[in-house]
């Protein structure tokens, strides 16, 4: 394996049970990759020698001295890159006491809400994409993370301005945003009333209306690896970024053969547009 892939595995906790830290590992990475080599170039050379394969000749050691670990922070983050989940915890662990006293609505609850809801979602902001409308009006799209899953939300110019003076505090803390919820057959679109830092969102009430279940149709997304081996991890990451309760199927085709997968993964009506963004991954058999 290579350096990427060893850092990864570090990142991950996948080497953990070796007994050092991350920091540790991180730092011995180059050592490690370095000594391979030098193995590499042994075993080369011993093919010519009078001793063969000896095997003091073919091994060489790596002293990994241990270090204080991270701090849970860059933790989260490290594990976050590399797996695209939280494993040993959550950013928004420290808020869980104040933000279970209230009344809000997580990502993968959407789909129960009904025509007409009012919601309060309560995140930390991962993203912001800015762009503008046909009549040039600017807009902005915030991923917003909670426990469950993250939430793409459109705000306007105005209730951008809002939140940049939010995070402008502390972009770290959690945001409260209170907003309308209207869905029909195809869509479910998520109106912001009003965007407060986490230490307002207490007093605010919200009207929810479940909506009655209904039979959920599986999603069926057909992928042509082709050439691209890294093809199905990109659609992998899209469905984990649209958690929901919707299941997906998967066709995968190459050269060879056509296989049919019922994944496990739930998603949400959000993926859709992520899966747009993948060339020769499709939706449909």
């Amino acid at each position: 394996v290579n350096k990427k892939v060893l850092e990864a595995l570090v990142k991950s906790g996948a080497m953990d049970s070796f007994g050092f830290t991350r920091r540790a590992m991180m730092g011995a990475v180059e050592p490690l990759i370095e000594a391979a080599q030098n193995v590499g170039r042994m075993r080369k050379d011993a093919s010519s020698s009078l001793f063969g394969e000896d095997e003091e000749m073919l091994s060489t050691k790596v002293e990994i001295g241990n270090a204080p670990e991270y701090e849970l922070k860059q933790l989260l983050e490290f594990e976050k890159e590399s797996l695209g989940i939280y494993i040993i915890g959550h950013p928004l662990d420290d808020y869980k006491a104040q933000i279970d006293a209230m009344n809000y609505t997580l990502s993968s609850e959407l789909e129960e809400l009904g025509d007409g809801s009012e919601a309060l979602f309560i995140g930390k902001v991962e993203e912001i994409k800015e762009k503008f409308s046909k009549k040039g009006n600017k807009l902005g799209i915030v991923t917003l993370m909670d426990f469950h899953g993250t939430l793409e939300i459109m705000l306007f110019e105005r209730q951008l301005e809002e939140l940049e003076k939010i995070l402008a505090v502390d972009k770290e803390q959690p945001i409260a945003m209170k907003a309308s919820v209207s869905r029909d057959e195809q869509f479910t679109r998520i109106s912001v009333r009003k965007i407060m830092p986490l230490s307002d969102a207490g007093k605010e009430k919200v009207k929810k209306k479940t909506e009655a279940p209904k039979p959920i149709e599986p999603l069926t997304i057909s992928i042509d690896l082709g050439e691209d081996a890294t093809l199905l991890e990109k659609l992998l990451g899209v469905l984990k970024a649209h958690p929901g309760n919707v299941p997906v199927n998967l066709v995968i085709r190459s050269r060879l053969q056509e296989v049919h997968i019922e994944s496990g993964v739930l998603v949400n009506e959000g993926v859709k547009e992520g899966i747009g963004a993948l060339e020769r991954v499709a939706i449909g058999a």
